[in-house]
Formats: structure tokens, sequence, C-alpha cells
């Protein structure tokens, strides 16, 4: 059911602003019977507007009246405590703040009907972007001529009331009827300057919390069927009951697809791996938390947990007491007792509740004691004077009351919503501007003089639009605020008007800091804006700087399956028991990644207002200030890159490296050692080999150049050893880095000379960054990355312990409706995690690692693999189709010795009609593009064996393997491995000769059902050389998504047993062996067969159907560059060079022109970095071609000097911050720099003694980022001097 859109428009006039913010708290959403009973239960009193008959809508609501859903105007202007309201004029509302702030402009505009998605019809609302942007006025002539006259039946303009209106626009809303939106479609993609046209989208978020006030306790999700992440499921409407013997509802029922959901605040609860059932459990104690308060009077609790504070504490090594410090007042310090002047005592005892129990404790802390800001060493930066004055910061989420006891500069505040209110009704976004910018003691905020503008984008149900969002960003750039903070995400990475509007944010110089999701500890699972590079994705840590377990984990799933992820997240905040402002005053506790954006927004604001403010607009964009986070960053112990990216954010390192940044290039990871475990997960794992498939590393450029910048000539992969001669490395690389930001991949190859070579192989990667030139100046801007990589080389494996994964046969959402694989999961209806070895099939690729094995992974066509070299291919849940060539070439491999190893997942196509729902999101039919796996293109695959999977949809628990055997592994009493299938395709079918192991497994496919003997093992050899095809009914057992029970052990027998004949592992075993060919008896087996094109048109999302051979349907595929060199076609140059087909060019670096130059660079760089990984960028322009280099003055105004020239040049590490060292290019010989580096060497160590013992010297401050010994928030060992990076 479509959210009704309406909120009772209550005459506030001339209140008292407490009894002003009590009538905004009452609003109802008139018509929705949810909100009516929440309504009732929550004021004791029935809706107001909720009784009026359907006749009333339409009539027009005029302020001080009570408006019906579909009323003329929804909502009105929002009015101050004299009366005044704002005018569309003027947008302003004229609520009387805190003297000390002054006056705020504030806009909650009043709107015009909005049918379709907020008024319960059946009208469909578009987005209709355009090429430029203009009046309003003017885009809707120009639909009028595309479309013709508005009419109920074709098309109507919808007007936008906001802030927004008076400005020009790049896109128009409109209304549609189901039966002409077709139509309009068609005629607008052929109109001229249309840009696209898309469905305006609902986002949803489901409360993970306790929310504020009157709210508390009642609010469950008032968004529909479930709302985000879905409690409730929503089954397609199917205009009869599914048959007696049809699929069963309850397992094949679906949850409404979230769309972009809020990224939703985590509990304690939510550490580690969660199973189906934990969940379950998780999420119903949480509801039940929340009816506590509306139903038996127990004491609501806020959530906080004093034990977390009190860890801060002891974690940052102080002790309660102090005095004031920097921006706070006196009135602050008072308030760390009372509970903040709004709250009162109460809200201050409150903030002390402890989680289940009834009593309630006061914390006494001292101003900043273990406070995030304090542990982040923010204190270090206030006390030289920087609070975050002249930064203009945008929160969009759900508002705040006009004059917040916590927050000093309420600059403006705007409402894009359908509810007339401008304050918060839930207690997020006071919470996240508290966090960015609160003054209070008790929970201090990073940046207390930060201007602050609010914007209202959802609804206190947690409602908000595409559209929304379009004219909140198109506003934000209109009023010039510097920073944005987004606590949302989602997995929708191709929701194209959004994810293009972030890009033109960002491309605006507007710094955009958002949560990377709460969807850990599972790999795959960022959520976007955060996962793009333009923008400054933020994972969650805990007190002790361990991973929070709710935090989402990298790699980016864009590039999937063809290519290789990105490095996400950017850095690592504090996310678990983080103290941030209530609504009306007062402190609470709360946990998420969603908490930890506006720490990093915060921390964002204030590290800008350390620039200058006459040389912020030449320094501050979003690639400088990504470099100077990520630079001055702490590396976590024990997590690996994809979970923590560049490690925690450090305040004063990042200053430092503001505060001397001239305009460059870096790049991300800023050294790229494939050795340094864990953190090069899971490249450490697997050292390099010749004759293998390239490992492929995507890394991230950044351009602090320009908005815009190319690379000058291609990179260059520079050998500093003889190991880094034996190494190949092809590239590809964005055309264009925009905005800010680009990709770089790296195919690493071992030529076949490394074959006997083990040992260590080092070089550098160098590229040339050009962007225009900045105004007043004339020459380009040129900056020369290098990164320095460092890899294993060792000898290769012998063919029985190769493997290699398909990865191009795996589909994901989005574009496609791809169902999850464990039916019993109805909270994630999405299999969107990449079904990846690296992601999701993490612990499967550990697993292997373990047992000896080494994975490959094939992102191409199965003929692009030279399979001689391995002993199996896994096929994982694999939903491509497969290409007729591809067949052939595989069965030929098994002939010749590989085995084929495929993990199907469950298919049956009454089952997927099932799971077709109306998503209320897009206003659209949503049907899976496949099963769980694509069983029929799998049984094209196994034809050649004689091998069929089933449309049965298998689920329960067997055993498998030899009694008392004594491997690691999970087993029952018995020493036999119990095996447990969440819903997978039986085996229907083996020859004779064949295996097959059977067990006791029900049906889902056929509801009431009795459970049976279905085939879930089959296997069969193939060909006299050892091949043998085996199939396995589940992948959810592989799959670390929603894992109930893993079978890693299963595959470490299978692969024993066939690789290397051990015949005592209890799988294909004699007492499993067929005698004569297997049907399966429990149905009458047809091999399942494709849905047609009329019914699913899989041609739109396969990459196999959509792109057919060149040379006719049986023709090769074309290979993409993760193939095998010796498939690879001779016009692919880099696998010529590499088979040495080619001659290949000595390699000449950027840096200084030629090897020799690079080389001693290299040399210099690796002495000045010894404090620090990071690789060296030389702000010397050159010549790719000539490698000379003329003297020049770069944007930042520092001198910089030619290869010939004399003098220093700066360097700083490819991480960016600047090195006090300088190159020499004097003509010195390697003795004299050696005696020269042994000198300054000592120099150093002797002047860090003396710093640290305070020989003779003051302790005082030592000036900006210094780190003393006391009053530092964290104490940590000083090995690494890239962490402490003050204090060198």
């Amino acid at each position: 059911m479509p959210t009704i859109a309406q909120v009772c428009d209550i005459d506030n006039h001339g209140l008292r602003w407490a009894e002003q913010q009590r009538t905004e708290d009452e609003q109802c959403l008139c018509e929705h019977a949810e909100y009516a009973f929440f309504y009732s239960r929550a004021f004791g009193r029935a809706c107001a507007g909720g009784s009026l008959p359907s006749a009333a809508r339409g009539a027009a609501s005029e302020p001080g009246t009570v408006g019906q859903a579909g009323a003329g105007r929804e909502g009105a202007s929002a009015t101050d405590a004299s009366g005044a309201a704002g005018s569309p004029d003027n947008g302003s509302a004229a609520h009387t703040a805190a003297a000390s702030r002054g006056s705020p402009v504030e806009h909650s505009e009043p709107h015009e009907p909005q049918p379709g998605l907020h008024d319960g019809t059946d009208e469909a609302r578009l987005i209709v972007r355009f090429n430029r942007y203009a009046p309003a006025a003017e885009h809707r002539a120009s639909l009028l001529e595309a479309l013709g006259p508005e009419s109920p039946a074709s098309w109507s303009w919808i007007d936008r009331h906001n802030p927004a209106a008076r400005h020009p626009t790049d896109f128009a809303l409109l209304s549609t009827s189901p039966d002409g939106e077709e139509g309009v479609r068609r005629r607008l993609q052929s109109a001229a300057g249309v840009r696209g046209v898309h469905a305006d989208q609902r986002y949803t978020g489901r409360l993970a919390w306790a929310p504020e006030g009157e709210l508390q306790g009642l609010v469950l999700d008032l968004a529909g069927a479930g709302g985000a992440d879905g409690a409730a499921g929503a089954a397609a409407e199917d205009p009869g009951d599914a048959a007696a013997d049809g699929p069963d509802e309850a397992v094949f029922a679906v949850t409404r697809r979230p769309g972009r959901m809020v990224t939703r605040f985590s509990s304690e609860d939510l550490e580690g791996d969660v199973t189906a059932e934990g969940a379950a459990e998780m999420e119903e104690e949480l509801r039940q938390l929340w009816r506590v308060g509306a139903e038996g009077g127990a004491e609501q609790q806020d959530g906080l947990d004093p034990a977390g504070p009190r860890r801060r504490m002891m974690a940052a090594g102080l002790e309660s007491g102090g005095g004031r410090h920097g921006p706070w007042s006196a009135e602050s310090e008072e308030e760390l007792h009372h509970g903040g002047r709004a709250g009162g005592a109460q809200q201050g005892a409150s903030t002390g509740g402890l989680r289940g129990g009834g009593s309630r404790r006061q914390l006494h802390l001292a101003p900043h004691s273990g406070t995030v800001p304090v542990m982040l060493e923010a204190d270090k930066l206030w006390k030289l004077g920087y609070t975050g004055k002249g930064v203009r910061v945008g929160i969009f989420d759900t508002g705040i009351r006009p004059d917040h006891p916590h927050i000093r500069n309420i600059r403006e505040r705007t409402n894009w919503t359908h509810q007339n209110s401008l304050s918060d009704g839930l207690g997020h976004g006071s919470f996240v501007a508290g966090v960015v910018g609160g003054q209070d003691g008790q929970c201090p905020g990073f940046a207390p003089d930060v201007e602050l503008l609010t914007f209202k984008v959802f609804t206190d149900d947690q409602v908000s639009y595409t559209s929304w969002f379009l004219d909140a960003f198109n506003y934000a750039i209109m009023v010039k605020v510097h920073v944005i903070n987004l606590s949302i995400g989602g997995p929708d990475f191709l929701d194209q008007p959004f994810v293009d509007k972030v890009l033109e944010v960002t491309s605006n110089g507007i710094m955009l800091v958002s949560a990377i999701g709460n969807d850990g500890p599972l790999y795959g699972t960022l959520n976007n804006p955060a996962d793009q590079n333009d923008v400054i994705g933020v994972g969650g840590i805990d007190n002790w700087d361990n991973i929070a377990g709710f935090s989402s984990r990298g790699m980016s799933t864009w590039e999937l399956p063809r290519g290789y992820g990105r490095v996400k997240p950017d850095v690592m905040a504090y996310a678990k028991d983080v103290q941030g402002s209530k609504m009306q005053g007062g402190c609470r506790s709360l946990s998420g990644t969603s908490v930890a954006s506006p720490v990093v927004a915060g921390a964002v604001c204030l590290l800008a207002s350390t620039v200058p403010e006459e040389a912020r607009a030449a320094v501050l964009n979003p690639a400088s200030m990504k470099q100077a986070l990520v630079e001055g960053a702490v590396r976590l112990n024990n997590l690996n890159i994809y979970e923590q990216g560049n490690g925690r954010i450090n305040l004063p390192n990042s200053m430092a490296i503001l505060q001397s940044y001239a305009p460059r290039a870096s790049i991300i990871p800023a050294t790229m050692d494939l050795t340094d475990c864990p953190y090069m997960w899971p490249f450490c794992r697997q050292h390099l080999y010749a004759g293998a498939l390239p490992v492929v590393v995507n890394a991230t450029l950044l351009n602090g150049q320009g908005v815009v910048g190319r690379l000058e000539g291609p990179p260059v992969f520079v050998p500093l050893d003889a190991g880094g001669r034996l190494l190949h490395v092809a590239f590809e690389w964005s055309d264009v880095l925009w905005p800010w930001s680009g990709f770089l991949a790296l195919y690493i190859r071992v030529r076949e000379a490394g074959a006997a070579f083990d040992g260590l192989a080092n070089g550098a990667v160098e590229c040339v960054v050009v962007s225009p030139p900045a105004p007043g100046e004339d020459q380009p801007r040129r900056s020369v990355v290098r990164m320095p990589f460092r890899a294993r080389i060792g000898p290769p494996p012998p063919r029985n312990r190769r493997l290699v994964w398909d990865q191009f046969h795996s589909l994901k959402y989005p574009p496609a409706y791809l169902p999850r694989d464990n039916l019993d999961v109805k909270s994630d209806i999405l299999d969107w995690h990449g079904d990846h070895p690296h992601t999701n099939f993490h612990g499967l690729f550990n697993s292997l690692r373990d047992a000896g094995y080494f994975l490959e992974v094939l992102g191409s066509p199965a003929t692009c693999l030279d399979a001689s070299q391995y002993g199996a291919l896994l096929v994982v849940d694999a939903e491509e189709e497969w290409y007729p060539a591809e067949v052939a070439a595989v069965e030929a491999a098994v002939r010749g010795g590989m085995s084929l190893l495929v993990f199907s997942d469950w298919y049956n196509v009454a089952s997927m009609e099932q799971m077709r729902f109306f998503d209320d999101n897009t206003r659209s039919w949503w049907t899976p593009a496949t099963g769980g796996a694509n069983v029929p293109a799998l049984n094209d695959l196994l034809a050649p064996y004689g091998l069929a999977l089933g449309d049965a949809v298998i689920h329960g628990a067997t055993t498998i393997g030899v009694s008392g055997w004594g491997g690691v592994g999970q087993k029952t009493a018995e020493g036999c491995n119990r095996v447990v299938l969440n819903h997978g395709s039986d085996i229907a079918k083996v020859p004779a000769g064949g295996w097959l192991h059977k067990a006791q497994m029900s049906n889902a496919a056929k509801k009431g059902s009795q459970s049976a003997q279905f085939g879930f093992l089959g296997a069969v050899a193939h060909g006299s050389a050892g091949g043998h095809a085996v199939a396995f009914s589940d992948s959810n057992c592989l799959d670390r998504s929603h894992m109930t029970h893993n079978c890693y052990d299963l595959v470490s027998r299978l692969l024993a047993r066939l690789l290397e004949g051990k015949a005592d592992q209890g799988v294909l075993d004699d007492a499993a062996k067929l005698s004569e060919a297997y049907v399966t008896p429990n149905y009458n087996f047809t091999t399942p067969e494709r849905r047609p094109p009329s019914e699913y048109n899989f041609t739109e999302v396969s990459y196999v159907l959509s792109h057919p051979p060149a040379d006719g349907p049986s023709g090769l595929p074309a290979c993409f560059p993760n193939g095998a060199c010796v498939k690879m076609p001779a016009s692919y140059t880099p696998c010529q060079v590499f088979l040495g087909k080619v001659a290949e060019e000595e390699p000449r670096g950027y840096s200084n022109g030629s090897t020799a130059g690079v080389k001693l660079a290299a040399a210099a760089q690796q002495s000045a970095a010894a404090g620090g990984s990071g690789a060296s960028v030389n702000h010397a322009p050159v010549h790719a071609a000539g490698g000379k280099a003329e003297a020049g003055v770069n944007a930042g105004g520092a001198t910089t000097l030619g290869a010939n020239a004399t003098g220093p040049v700066l360097v700083v590490r490819g991480g960016g911050s600047p090195r006090s060292a300088v190159v020499l290019t004097w003509g010195l010989g390697p003795g004299p720099l050696l005696v020269l580096g042994g000198l300054l060497g000592f120099a150093l160590v002797l002047g860090l003694w003396v710093r640290r013992t305070g020989f003779g010297l003051s302790s005082s401050p030592r000036g900006p980022g210094a780190s003393g010994a006391s009053g530092g928030a964290r104490r940590i060992g000083w090995g690494s001097m890239r962490q402490r990076g003050s204090e060198v």
C-alpha cells in the first residue's frame, strides 16, 4: 500500500516554543490506518484527519485547517512564535532563535497536490531529467511540445514548492496514468533536450533503534509492507491462491525491495556473524522493546550504556575531572550534570540508563573526557583556535528544532518532504547535527562554530523520494555549502538520477561524507553513495579500534563480474556508543555507521577551518580533503584493506597535510605491497607464479589539481630489482578523471623466466596526471604519481593444486532482481554481494588456501582459459548463460583431466512467480531474473556428462564422510560431516557408473509434500585422463552471506578425492556408485525450462545473450584482459609483449625521465619514507616523451625544479603527506650519500630521544598537532611513525 503523504496542518500560531514543538510532534498522516493507530496511542486521542470521508479529499486546505491526503496543499508554511508565516517568495519562517546565533533562514514550503505515490492513487511519478538548467516554466513548455496537452489520462505537471523552486532546475516531476506511462516514456526518450526518464523512487528505512519522545515505543515502520529491509513480506498480487500442491508461500514470500534505505543505527547484538534465526530473534526483541513503553508502563531507556563512555575513558587514558577547554562554555560544563538546558535533570539522568534494567545512573564525565572528538585528538585543534568557523555543512536528515541548545549556529533549516515541519520528530537528525557541531560538554561535536544548514529530506517515519534529494542537492549547490553529511545508503548504485546528482554535487567542490553501511560482517556489502570514488566513505570501529561487527566490508562490486573491485571504505571512525544530541537537549549514545559518518563530517569541517580562509578555495576540494584524511589515517592492526580502507582518521596528521598542501595527484593504496599480511588480504595469501591468470588490483587515483584530469601518456611499471624484471604489468585506466578521481587497474603476470624464481619482486608504478590550469595560471597542472610495488614470486604449484574460479557467470543486483539463495532469510531479498571469492565466498577462499590449494579467478568466458594448467574449475552459484563454445571447451578440458565442480542453487518457475511483487518504490512489477542459480544454463553445461539438475527446491540436513575421520571440520559424533542444504536444486539425473549421494529432504516447491530421498551430490568420470564432472545441490553452505553451516570440508574432501586420488574421503565412494542410470522418482522429471522472453527478457541482464560471438552462435566469444595470454587475440598488445611476440621497450619512468633516474628517486623515496608507508609524488612538471622538465611554480606557490636543475625538489608520500626531507639532486656517489644518510638518521633518533624524555625542555604544548605524553586521547606505540606523525 502506498504511503499516504499528508500531514495535518496544525495551527500553532502564537504558541511558546515548547508548545509549538509539541504541536509539530502531533502531526499525523491522515487516512493512513497504521499511522492513525500510532497517533491514538502516542497522543491519547484520535488522529484529527483520519475520520473524514473520502469525498473531503481534494478540498483545498488553508493554513490553520486540517488537510487531507491529496488535498490542495500538502502542508503549510512554518510559522514563528509571533505567527508570521513564510511565503513561497522568500521561503523564510521567522522562528525566533537564540540571540547568540541570530535568526536562521527557514523554509517549509507549501506543496501542491502530488498524485501518484503520495496519495494512494495508481498514478506514477516520473522524473524527467534535462541536459541543462532552466526555469521550471521553460521545461514545462518543452514537455507540452513533446507530449501534448496535460490531461489525467496522459500526463500532468507536478509543482514542487520548496526553496529550490525559485531557481533554475534540471529536472521535472510529472504524474502519469498506468495506461499512459509507457507512451509518455517512449515520447520523452526521443524528445530533444531530455537526458533520461526515471521513476521517482521511494527510500525507506527501518527503525533499528528506539526513537525519542512520544514516538518511543510505538513507531515500528509505517512505510508500508515492512519498510526498508522488511519485517513483513509482501507477496505477489496474484489473482488466485497458490495451488495446494504449488510452492510454499511462506518459503517464497518476499519483502519489498529496500531501495535506498537509511543506514540504520545498529545495536551491540549485531556483532559477529548473525544467522537468519538470530536476526529474526533480535528483530522481535527490538519490537518488544519498542512496545514496552506503549503497553506496559516499563520505563523506556535511550539505549545508553554507561560502560561505553567509561570504556572510552579508559582507552583514552583519562580520568574524570578537568577544566573547560577551547570552545566550551561554562554553561556547557554545568549542563554536564543537568542533562542540558532543555532536558533538565530527567533527560540528563536518562542518558545514563542501564540497558534492560529499571535503575538509572548519572554519568559524571569531565568536558571532553573520553568523548569521540578527544579520542580523535580534536582538542589539539581546538587549543589552536580551530573550531569550524566559516565552514558551512549541510545535514541531510530528519531536521532539527530551531533553537536546539547544543547547536550554536543554525544558519538555515529547509524542508523538502511532504511534512509540515522543519523539526526533528525522530531524533536522527538532531543526533547527527550534534555529532558534527554540538557544543554541549557531555556530548561535544567536532566543530562547534560550524554554520549548520539542515535539509529535512526524510519524514519522521523515514520516508523520502528521489525528487526530494535532487531538489535538496541542487539547493545545496546554490547556497554553496562546503560539506554534506549523508548518513544513508543502499545497494542500488544504478539509481541513475541519485548517483549522477552526487557526482554533480562533488564536482562543484562540495565534500560529501557518507556511511559505508550496516551490512557487516558480510563482505561485498558497500552502500551507495559511500562506494563512489568522489565520496568519503566511512566505516565503523569500536572503542578498542576493532572493526564494528555491523560495518559493511568491501570490495566494491560495480566492476564485477568481468573486473575487480576498488578499495572501500576510505577511512574508519568510532561508531559504537557514540554520544550525540537528543531532540530537545541532553545526550544519548548510539551506534552505527550512520554515527561514524557525522564523526568524519565533523572532522572534515574542523580540518577545513585550519586552512586560512583566503586559501580555502584554492586548497579545499573533495580530493584534497580525502588525501588529507587517508594519508593521515592510522592503520589498524589485524584488519585487511577491504575492512578498514586506509585506517582510523587522525586529525593532527591530516591538519599538517592540509596546512602545507600543494595541489597534486595521489593514489590509493599509496603502496602496493602484496606481501603485507593481513592488510593486503587476499593478495598476501597467495604468491605470484608463472603461468597464472593475471592478479588484478584496482587502485583509485585522486586528483587534487582540479575537478577534471587525465593521464598524460600510459602508466608504466619500472622494475627495481631482478624480481621486478620478471613481472609484466598491464594497465587500464579512466579516460577522464572526473570528478576529482578515477581508477587505475593493474593486471600483474609473472614471465615464463620467473618459473624458477623464489623471492621478492620490487618496482614502482608511475603515471602523470594533468589538469587544466587554475585561474591565474597559464600552464596545465601536472603531477607525477608514484606507487611502490612489492610482491613475492614463487614456484608454480602442481596442476592438482591449482583451481580456477568462474566469476564470469555470476550475476547480481543491480541491475536485475536476483533473488536470495537462502529462502529462510526474509529481510534480504536480493543477491547483491558479488558472489566473488574475495567477497561473500571469502571463507571458502581462506579454507582452500589453508588446505594448500591455489585459487585463480577468471572474469572471462571459459574459452579464455588454458585449462591444461588446472586441476578443477569451480562454478558456484552461476546465474549467467553459457556460450556453446564454452560448453565444448569445458567438456574438452574435463576429457583432458580437469575436473568440473558445479555448486548449484534452487530453481523453480512457479516459485519464481511466487516471488514476483509490485514495488511501490519504482511503481513496477519486480520479477526474478532467474532462481538462486540458472539451472537450465547449468544443465546445458552438465549435459555432455549425463548429469541434470531438477526443479525441486530441497532443504534439510544430512551427514557425509567416514566414521572416525579425524580431520578438522564440523562433525557429528560418529566423525561424519554434517551438511545443511538451505534450498537447493536436486540432482535429478545421473548416468550408470556415476555416483549419487541421497538424503531425506523436504521439497519447498510442492506445498504439503512429504519428505523424500533426494539426490544432493552427483558425479561422473569423463574420459581417461582422470577428469570428473560433479554437481552439488546448494551453494549456501559456501556463501558467508546467510550461512547456517559451512561445507568447506566437503569441498576439501571432493578435491582430495578427485585431484589426489584419495579414496578414503567418504565421498564418491563405492557405496554411492550407481550400477544403473538414476532419474528422480519423486516427480515426473523433465529438464527445467527457461521462461519465454514474453514473460521475462533475460537478454536485458545477460552479457552472453546480449553479446553473441562475432563469427556466429558457435564462435569464440571475446576475452577480457583477465584471460590467459595464450588465449587472447593478437590485437591485444600487452599479451603479445608478455609472450615475446612483440619487442618490449626499456621501461622509462616519469620521475626523472630515465630508468636510472627512477631508481635513484626510488632509493631516495625509500629512505625518506622510513617512518611511514607511501609512494612519492614529484610535483616537477615533466614531459613524458622527452624526459626533461623546466623549472616552474606549482599551484601552491612552491618552487619546482626540472630534472636538470639544482636545488631541493618537493617530495611527498604517495599517500600525499609532505615530508620534511628533500631529494638532493647533487651529483653525489653512493658512499657520500650513505654517510650523509647515517648522520641524518643519528640526528633524527637523538632529536626524538630528547623530545621524548623532555631533557631540559618545557612540557608545554609543542604547536599544531603536537601530542604530549599526558592529556592525549590515545597513546599508541611509536613503532609506526605514521601513527603519531605529530611527534615525528
